[in-house]
This record gives structure tokens, sequence and C-alpha cells, in this order.
């Protein structure tokens, strides 16, 4: 099932960390002559700022990379190039000195820059620590109650840019590698590159973008509400996708939030998109000032979901699909397509009563009725024992367990991590 997705994976991996340094790596050892030590302490400055190029392109999601790869694929690389060049940096740092208070300033305040950028997107933009360290979410969940609004961490983010800058100033600042032509012509247009890439992404996101406009805004519960947006010309959809929306006329949801699919419909040329959003975040909260007729910019579809559900059942594994509260909204439109092809089981966990939505629920209770898949909606936190008591033996035995988690959950993972043991596969795509 995860073959090709782990297929494209290695696509990236191979390009961004071996390739991509590599043109850089030739020019700078064909013409700078320094001793072995200086030359190696040279190219790990050269990885980690070819690293941070790399992970500056795959942050402006360019849609000919993205919309043929996996989308979680590409944040995970993002984000271990980002820790792969701090590290790179840091042995640079170790190794190489310069009497230059100009050269080395710039690289010093580059490399804190970069650690105090590591440091937000780890606590405040992955789940690389809060899934294994619940203090740390509880920690994270106080800030943000508190002042710090998700729109300051991604600015706080993005000092990785200033980063770059300074690493760009650092080097031509060298004069023993400023005067190599033919690495800073390799060294100047990577960066120009890079920037025309992301600067189109920030400054033209129209570009790449569909209009649309809100048609419903509808509160289901205090903290979640039901959003449908009319297209205003028919798209191909796979279910089980993600779509990134800017609210032009709202402050704070001006930038793209990813959202995953419940269901979309079409009606001549025009599209229906609904979604299912829980407010979490300081700025998710202000989708309520949305109102019907307010514009929307989509970007999308993303994702490969339904090609990995499709994979498995081919293969006549058992698929099972597991949703934590609005995690429930791709697997609604994944069970509506993969009904009938094959052994699909859909559970469904929610914390509270009012976290259960009618007409999600009732719409899979209609469709596992007639047989063609199974349904299970389970109220309360998924414990080893209880998964063990709602699978069957061939799910556990052969099955495919792929879990949607609406916000990361330090508990899940060790659960999963226990049923995998006996389990075929078991993967999160939070």
């Amino acid at each position: 099932m995860r073959q090709r997705s782990k297929w494209q994976s290695s696509i990236i991996w191979l390009f961004v960390i071996i390739i991509l340094p590599i043109p850089l790596l030739l020019l700078l050892n064909q013409q700078l002559v320094d001793t072995a030590s200086h030359l190696r302490a040279a190219d790990t400055g050269v990885l980690a700022y070819s690293w941070w190029l790399g992970a500056t392109i795959l942050a402006a999601r360019p849609h000919w990379l993205v919309g043929r790869l996996n989308l979680k694929a590409v944040y995970t690389v993002h984000g271990l190039l980002g820790l792969l060049a701090l590290v790179a940096a840091t042995v640079h740092r170790q190794s190489e000195f310069s009497f230059q208070p100009s050269i080395k300033l710039t690289g010093n305040i580059a490399w804190w820059l970069s650690l105090a950028g590591m440091i937000v997107a780890i606590i405040f933009l992955s789940g690389w620590l809060i899934d294994f360290w619940p203090t740390l979410a509880r920690a994270k969940s106080w800030l943000l109650r508190h002042g710090l609004r998700h729109q300051l961490v991604m600015w706080l983010h993005r000092l990785n840019l200033v980063c770059i800058a300074l690493i760009w100033l650092h080097v031509n600042l060298i004069p023993q590698v400023s005067s190599l032509r033919a690495f800073m012509t390799g060294f100047n247009l990577s960066t120009l590159i890079t920037a025309l890439i992301y600067g189109a992404s920030k400054v033209l996101p129209n570009r790449r973008s569909q209009r649309a406009v809100v048609k419903v805004n509808q509160a289901l519960n205090s903290a979640t509400r039901r959003l449908v947006v009319n297209l205003n010309r028919s798209c191909s959809i796979q279910p089980g996708t993600t779509f990134f929306l800017r609210f032009p006329g709202v402050h704070g949801l001006r930038e793209a939030h990813p959202f995953s699919l419940v269901q979309a419909s079409s009606s001549g040329q025009a599209q229906e998109l609904e979604f299912i959003i829980r407010q979490n975040g300081d700025d998710t909260k202000r989708l309520s000032q949305i109102k019907p007729g307010a514009p929307v910019a989509i970007e999308g579809p993303f994702g490969d979901f339904a090609r990995l559900v499709a994979e498995a059942l081919q293969q006549d594994h058992p698929v099972v699909l597991y949703g934590m509260g609005t995690g429930i909204a791709p697997l609604h439109n994944l069970s509506q397509h993969f009904a009938g092809q094959g052994q699909l089981h859909v559970i469904w966990s929610y914390s509270r009563e009012a976290d259960r939505f009618p007409a999600i629920d009732q719409q899979l209770r209609t469709l596992a009725a007639t047989g063609h898949f199974s349904y299970t909606p389970v109220k309360g936190r998924m414990t080893t024992a209880r998964w063990q008591q709602l699978l069957t033996p061939q799910e556990i035995a052969t099955g495919d367990l792929i879990i949607v988690p609406a916000r990361p959950c330090s508990t899940l993972r060790p659960s999963c991590k226990n049923l995998a043991s006996s389990a075929s596969n078991c993967m999160m795509n939070a």
C-alpha cells in the first residue's frame, strides 16, 4: 500500500538532500585552493545553504511538485531539511573562523536566527515533540490561548528568510570565496531562483488560486464549523484531498490554511465543496466572521489519500480508516467513494457527544447498512485494548491502518505502535 508513497518520498529526498547541493560543492572544490580541513568546513557551509534553499522552495508549495507528490511527505522533508541545515551550519561554525568582524557577525546572527526558527517550528508547527511530550503540548496550548498568535508564530518561523539573506551576504564578504567567479555565479543563481519561486507564491498567490464564494458558514458546535463554498468552475477532485483556503476580506485568514474536503458535488460548470473545520487556533476562530457571499481563494486539490486506499484494496487487504474529531472529514468522502470495493472499516472517535456531527454520522450509518463497508463510532479515547476489541483478527493480522488525527495527539501514537507490532501497517496522516 505504501510502496508508491515511499517511492515518491524517496524522489524528494534524493533530489533535495543529495543532488541539490552537488553543483555548488563541485564548483567550490574545483576552484577553492585551501587546506583539507578548511575545504571540509566550507563544504558544510555549502550543504547548509543548499538545504535551506531547498526547504524554502518546498515551503512555497510549488504546484508542479506538490500536485504530484504526497503533501505530508513534502512538509516532512521541509522540516528535516531545516534540521539538517542547522546541524551542518553548526559544524561549519565550529570548524571555521574569521578575523573580519562583518563576516563573523553575519554568520553568527544567521546561526542564531536559524536556531530560533527551528525551535519555533518544532514546538508550534510540527508534532515532533508535542506528540510524545504531553507537558509540552499543554504549554503550547496555554501560550496560544494567552496571547501568542499563530500569525506571529509564522512570522517568527520566517526568520529563516533573513537567515538566508545574511548567509548570502556572509559568503559575499569572504574574499577568497567571492573571487571564485563560477562558484559565485552558481551561488547567486541558486539564490535568485529560490527567491523568485518563494516570492511568486506570496506576492502572486492568485496566479495559482481558484476563485470561489462562501455559500454556507454554519456552527456545528462551539468549536466546529461547516463551510460550503461554490467554485465557479468544475475540476477533477479525488476523495480525501486537501485544499488551501484564503479569505482576503478577513484579517488573520488572508494566508492559506489547509482543510480536508468532506464532499464535493457538481452542478453544470460550478462545483460545491464542503469542509468541516475545528477552530483550534486564533486564526480559525475568525471563521465566524465570514458571511455567505464572501470571496474565497482556493488552492488544490492536494494529497494522494485515495491512491493509498485504492492500492491496498486492490491487493485485497483490509483497510481500517480511523478519524479523530474533524479527521472524519476525508474519511467520509473516501468511504462514499470506495464502499463495496473491498474490506473497508471506518472508525470515528470523538471526545463528547457534541462533536459527533449528526449529518455525517447518519450518512455513514446509512451507507454501512447496505453492507458495503463497516462503520464504528466511538466516544472517548482509543487504547491498545480498545483497538483489539474493535478490529477483527484479519484486520489486525493483514490490515492497513490509516490514522487521521484532527490535531496532534500524544496518547495515540503509543497505541498505534503497540498495535503495529501485530498489524501489517500503521501510519499517521495528520
